[in-house]
């Protein structure tokens, strides 16, 4: 038999459902917030370091192999992705960077994710367009090396597009504003590419031979500085060999 009447135990039903409550609560207030994505919510400068630090770490050995030309494996192929996610975050920490941008439109197109990766670098491009708080000569050489690197990406997803002349003009846009061995490479591998459309002409004229040579006379001295900026540079290398194999 029961020591407690049903509406005295009625009297204790709210109050239990509000300790409840107020206990589910607590426990989901402890809990991190998270992105729609699902990455935690950076909230101040220690979480973004320490965010930073990871997506480098993932993103290491997948844009090491990027570098070089290789094909990235499946492992590398989602830690560069998970990387890109974390940097996005760090985006909305710190709108105003150009570098976090970036670096994310590298990742994204690494992995090949183009459409993503050409917002995030224009965004890169529109934030270097920003005044600093303090600009300093280091400060600036740093900029200038993302914009450069910024433009090689452009210049990169027009080549794949197959808008060789494009690509040369975001190429010569990057070399104004850092020199880099594959930046180099990058531009070599158009001016090979607009010298085969020359040779392919139909019909074949005088000038189209002129223009396919001095094309072709272009990419080698490309290749020439890259070599001169890094003799052991593997793409300057590779495509050194097939032009002169």
């Amino acid at each position: 038999m029961s020591l407690i009447s049903k509406s005295e135990a009625r009297k204790f039903l709210i109050p239990i459902a509000v300790i409840l409550v107020v206990g589910i609560l607590l426990v989901l207030s402890n809990r991190p917030a998270v992105m729609p994505n699902g990455e935690k919510v950076i909230s101040n400068d220690g979480d973004y370091s320490a965010s930073l630090q990871q997506a480098l770490t993932l993103s290491h050995d997948g844009v090491a192999a990027f570098n070089t030309g290789q094909e990235l494996d499946r492992k590398q192929k989602d830690d560069v992705l998970k990387a890109a996610k974390i940097l996005d975050n760090m985006n909305v920490y710190r709108q105003e960077e150009a570098a976090g941008f970036f670096e994310a439109g590298l990742l994204y197109y690494i992995v090949g994710n183009s459409d993503t990766a050409l917002l995030r670098i224009q965004q890169s491009l529109a934030n270097s367009q920003l005044i600093p708080k303090v600009r300093t000569e280091k400060t600036q050489a740093a900029l200038e090396g993302i914009i450069g690197d910024a433009h090689h990406i452009l210049s990169m997803m027009a080549f794949d597009q197959k808008d060789y002349n494009r690509a040369v003009t975001e190429i010569n846009e990057a070399l104004r504003h850092v020199q880099r061995p594959n930046i180099f490479v990058a531009r070599a591998r158009a001016e090979l590419q607009i010298a085969d459309l020359y040779l392919k002409t139909q019909p074949k004229s005088k000038s189209d031979g002129d223009l396919a040579k001095k094309a072709t006379e272009a990419a080698q001295d490309d290749i020439n500085t890259a070599l001169n900026l890094d003799p052991n540079n593997p793409m300057a290398l590779r495509l050194n060999g097939l032009m002169n194999h």
